[in-house]
Formats: structure tokens, C-alpha cells, sequence
């Protein structure tokens, strides 16, 4: 074949391609998004989940999942009073657009979820109630199963879970290192499932597993003559927060960002993406 051919009949492939290739993708569905924003509004201690001298995260996270983890290390409280409904409005006060795109499931029973339900904040509220005396996370056991129903909504969806059975270290520090371990296992299955092949092919899916308020340590105890050494949040050391932004990833990947936000303008929603505001 002459040049002058060969270039020419080259050309006329290379279009012919690029053209089937228009008509294929715009003959595939678009893919859906879906945000799984996992509020730790129980209080969570800081340093029981990140390891800043070693650079990795403790309790969660088992480092052969295919999983890329975003975490900042500098997020702050700025909120006026340290309690859990204030920290949660706080966290959740941009949401804007239709009720129908965020979906926050929270226990009945929490005086967060009635809070929620008074600010008018544009988002449907789904209560759950624990079908068990399972103990010590019965009521974010039912909120982790409820969200497993609403993963497969067919639009684009923002689903909020409220857990708060952290907050039981108020009273027994043991059995608060028993639901960080549960929550460990219940946000391991959420990952397995969104980001299994099939599922990937049909969604873009992104994970944030956020502090809304911290807890002192544990040398800053209650004594309690019936449990064991507890402790609350009502001190400055609560303010303290972190967040850990979760994606698929062919391999293990651990990122730190060290610079300062504020919690108040973590979640702003911008055509159903989380995007986050620096200080």
C-alpha cells in the first residue's frame, strides 16, 4: 500500500473508532454516586484511632483491603457547647438541594435524631430501633443494617449514619474498645460491598468516616464505684477530631493531611459530591 493510502485508510479507522466508541458511551447508563458519610457522634478519642509517630491508623482498617484512606489528622470543633446534637448540626449545617438526596438514619430513641428532626435541615431522617439486647452496640447495629437497604438506591444518594454507642465510654472503657472493633467489622462489610467489581461498574462510591465531637483520654477518669474507669467530652480535648475519606484502590494506599480544618465546613455538597473547606 501506497503512504499516501496507508495514512489515509489509517485516519478513516481511527475516526470510524472514535466514533462507535461516542455512540457506545453515551448507549451505557450513567454511572450513580453514592456518599456514605459514617458520623462517630458517640466521641471518639483522637489518638485511641490515629497513630501520628507511626503514620497509620489504629483499630481500623485491615492494611490488605484495596482501599485508598485520605485522613486528616487537623480537624477541629468550633462549635459553642461540647454535646452530641450540637456537634452533629454543626457537621451537617450545609446541606442544601432536595430532602430526597440525603438520607440520615439515626435511633429513634437519640436525642441527636430528634434535634435533626427540628432544624429542618433538608434531609429525610430514617429511625431505627435495636431488635436485640446484643450489647454494648445494639443501636448502631440496627442503623448499619438499615443502611445496607439503602446502598442500592437507583439515584444519586448521600446516606448519613448517626452511631453512637461509642458514647458508652462514659462508663466502661472495655466495652468502648468492643464497638470501635464492631464499627472495624460493620465498615469493613460497607467497603467489601461498594467496592466489589460488579458494584463499581454501576456506581462511583466514596466513604467518610468522621468524628463529630472528641473524648479525653482515658487518664482524665471518672471514678465509678460499679464499672470500670470511664470518662466524658466536656473538656477543650474534645474538640480534637479527625476524618478519614475512603476510596477504592488497587492496592492499600494511607494519605495524611495535616493541614486545619474546621468540622463546620467539612461537608458541603456540590452536585452530590463531598468536597471540604480549609480554615
Amino acid at each position: 500500500m501506497k503512504r499516501r493510502n496507508f495514512i489515509k485508510n489509517t485516519g478513516l479507522s481511527l475516526a470510524g473508532l472514535a466514533l462507535s466508541n461516542r455512540i457506545l458511551s453515551k448507549s451505557l447508563p450513567a454511572k450513580k454516586s453514592l456518599n456514605i458519610i459514617i458520623l462517630m457522634s458517640g466521641g471518639v478519642n483522637f489518638y485511641d484511632i490515629i497513630d501520628e509517630n507511626n503514620n497509620r491508623i489504629s483499630v481500623f482498617f485491615n492494611e490488605n483491603a484495596n482501599i485508598e484512606l485520605y485522613c486528616k489528622t487537623k480537624l477541629y470543633y468550633s462549635g459553642k457547647n461540647l454535646e452530641h446534637s450540637d456537634a452533629i448540626l454543626n457537621a451537617l449545617h450545609p446541606l442544601k438541594g432536595n430532602p430526597s438526596e440525603y438520607i440520615f438514619i439515626s435511633d429513634l430513641n437519640s436525642n441527636s435524631t430528634k434535634t435533626v428532626v427540628e432544624s429542618k435541615l433538608p434531609t429525610t431522617v430514617v429511625t431505627t430501633r435495636a431488635q436485640s439486647n446484643l450489647e454494648p452496640y445494639r443501636n448502631d447495629a440496627a442503623i448499619f443494617e438499615k443502611a445496607m437497604h439503602y446502598i442500592e438506591a437507583k439515584n444519586n444518594t448521600t446516606i448519613i449514619l448517626n452511631i453512637e454507642d461509642t458514647d458508652i465510654a462514659h462508663f466502661e472503657k472495655q466495652k468502648y474498645y468492643d464497638v470501635l472493633q464492631y464499627y472495624n467489622h460493620q465498615i469493613e462489610n460497607v467497603c467489601k460491598t461498594v467496592f466489589s467489581s460488579n458494584y463499581r461498574n454501576e456506581c462511583n462510591t466514596k466513604i467518610s468516616l468522621i468524628s463529630v465531637i472528641g473524648r479525653n483520654n482515658f487518664s482524665n477518669e471518672i471514678y465509678n464505684k460499679t464499672h470500670q474507669a470511664g470518662t466524658d467530652h466536656y473538656d477543650e480535648t474534645a474538640r480534637k477530631l479527625f476524618s478519614i475519606d475512603i476510596a477504592y484502590a488497587e492496592n492499600y494506599q494511607l494519605k495524611f493531611d495535616h493541614v486545619p480544618y474546621d468540622s463546620k465546613n467539612l461537608l458541603r455538597s456540590t452536585s452530590g459530591l463531598i468536597k471540604s473547606a480549609i480554615i
